[in-house]
């Protein structure tokens, strides 16, 4: 009888601690993703080698509608209105920073390019269900350095598409 309440009371705390763990389906499939072999694995893209020691350590890429640089880190994803988006930001190895922003989206058990935005010394990251980019806005005469405002522009994927939902401009720089 013992082994029985024994078997009984360790089920029933399994049940009850599976009922807490979220469903596999729920987890970010992008969690531990390698983000150099999204971009080499993507046939639209051509990774190339820029010739300086600074890029050479890196996974560079071309393409028609991508500016030329490198995945220097900082990939991230998370899940925007029910699809799970992979941001991959791509620095320009100049003093420009981030130019392009590679997106990518997870189904059929892989990671599919959705778009690409072209940015300017932009922070990019998912924020409570949204895309959020952050770059800075030059007025006439300000130099390289020295932005004095900001846009942040939010975006959802909607309909297979990405869509821009607001964008404000803000005194101050990033």
């Amino acid at each position: 009888m013992n082994r029985w309440y024994a078997f009984a009371c360790v089920l029933l705390v399994f049940l009850a601690s599976a009922a807490r763990v979220p469903a596999v389906a729920d987890a970010d499939p992008f969690a531990h993703a390698d983000w150099d072999a999204i971009l080499r694995n993507d046939g639209g893209l051509t990774v190339v080698k820029l010739g300086d020691a600074v890029s050479a350590r890196y996974t560079c890429i071309d393409a028609p509608d991508v500016v030329s640089g490198c995945y220097t880190g900082g990939g991230s994803s998370g899940k925007v209105k029910g699809t799970w988006l992979a941001v991959i930001p791509i620095d320009g190895m100049g003093t420009g920073g981030i130019m392009t922003i590679m997106l990518y989206v997870w189904h059929d058990n892989g990671a599919h390019r959705l778009t690409t935005l072209g940015v300017y010394k932009c922070v990019a990251r998912i924020e409570k269900g949204r895309l959020v980019v952050k770059q800075p806005v030059y007025a006439a005469g300000e130099g390289n350095c020295c932005a004095k405002h900001h846009s942040i522009t939010t975006y959802i994927v909607a309909g297979g598409k990405l869509v821009e939902i607001s964008s404000i401009t803000l005194p101050g720089d990033l």
